[in-house]
């Protein structure tokens, strides 16, 4: 049997994952894995009949099918409901691993993932945040509003293509290392006049000098305030003969201007 439970997971909830590994994984030793096969559609009938014997009764309601005249959404709906029981009393391991297992599905169950997203333990709400194709952009925009914890900040600000709006959400709310990992974000859409705002605040702020320095399309107005900042910083170190203090600061980059 496969040692790590997050690769057992992903196999289970795989539809291409061969019937005997399937009938194999219905009778593993985690209840996260069993119920992850019992949501495989390409479940074979052996395997099925065993998970719906399962010693867990949250297994055993992924198996239940529904009643006449039921239509398929209920019983897509009793399966998340069902695994949606498992996260809430799940340990740490195993919400990471669920997470795992739907970070980057494109059809994956959307409660799911956003359940995942408020996590509060930052090695399972991370890669959900960066990777899932699930989320949608005021989905980011509610996770950055509702008063997060720091790496929730710094997840969004690292996800490809995030608006505008989430992009001042996260200025005007997280701290240093956030804003610094969204000006290193080239995919972000940043306001100009956000840009400009965060130029003019670069000034104690070496890393986002650093990352200004790299965004492409940078407005004319942040440049030159850029430029200002970074040869200032320069010849105050020069004439101050690099005092201790300033060694231990770390320094921008030198400016060299780019066609836009």
């Amino acid at each position: 049997m496969i040692q790590d439970e997050a690769v057992r997971v992903r196999q289970g909830a795989n539809a291409t994952t061969p019937p005997d590994v399937l009938l194999a994984l219905a009778t593993d030793p985690s209840v996260t894995v069993r119920a992850s096969v019992a949501m495989n559609p390409a479940l074979p009938a052996r395997a099925a009949e065993i998970l719906s014997a399962d010693t867990d009764v949250r297994v055993r309601a992924l198996m239940r099918r529904p009643p006449p005249r039921s239509s398929p959404i209920s019983t897509r709906q009793a399966a998340v409901a069902s695994l949606t029981a498992i996260i809430a009393e799940a340990g740490l391991r195993i919400r990471a691993h669920i997470a795992q297992t739907v970070q980057d599905m494109p059809d994956g169950p959307r409660e799911i993932v956003l359940r995942l997203a408020h996590d509060p333990a930052s090695v399972v709400c991370g890669p959900v945040i960066r990777l899932s194709p699930l989320l949608t952009q005021q989905d980011l925009l509610d996770l950055v509003e509702s008063d997060p914890p720091p790496f929730t900040f710094l997840a969004v600000a690292s996800r490809p293509g995030i608006n505008e709006a989430i992009s001042d959400a996260i200025v005007g709310s997280a701290g240093p290392e956030a804003v610094t990992a969204l000006l290193a974000n080239r995919t972000a859409r940043i306001k100009p006049a956000t840009l400009e705002m965060l130029t003019v605040r670069a000034e104690e702020q070496p890393a986002w000098q650093a990352a200004l320095i790299d965004r492409p399309r940078l407005p004319d107005r942040a440049r030159k305030l850029l430029e200002e900042i970074t040869g200032s910083v320069r010849r105050e170190m020069t004439a101050s003969g690099l005092p201790a203090a300033a060694r231990a600061r770390p320094q921008a980059r030198t400016w060299t201007p780019r066609r836009l």
